[in-house]
C-alpha cells in the first residue's frame, strides 16, 4: 500500500527503513542523521502533495 502512494512521485518505501536504537546516547544522533538522509524524499512528497492540490 505504501509503495502505492509514494511511487506516484518516485518514492518507496524501501528507502525508509527502522533501526533499533543500541543505546538511548544515539537517539538524537541517529535521528539527526535519518533526518538528512531523508531529507530530499520527504521534500518531494511534500511538492507532490501541494501540486495534487493546487490541480483542482
Amino acid at each position: 500500500m505504501g509503495n502505492s502512494i509514494f511511487g506516484r512521485c518516485g518514492m518507496s518505501v524501501d528507502n525508509f527503513k527502522a533501526v533499533k536504537i543500541p543505546t538511548p546516547a544515539l537517539t538524537p544522533f541517529l535521528f539527526k542523521t535519518m533526518f538528512y538522509i531523508n531529507q530530499f524524499y520527504i521534500n518531494r512528497l511534500f511538492i507532490f502533495i501541494l501540486l495534487s492540490m493546487n490541480r483542482y
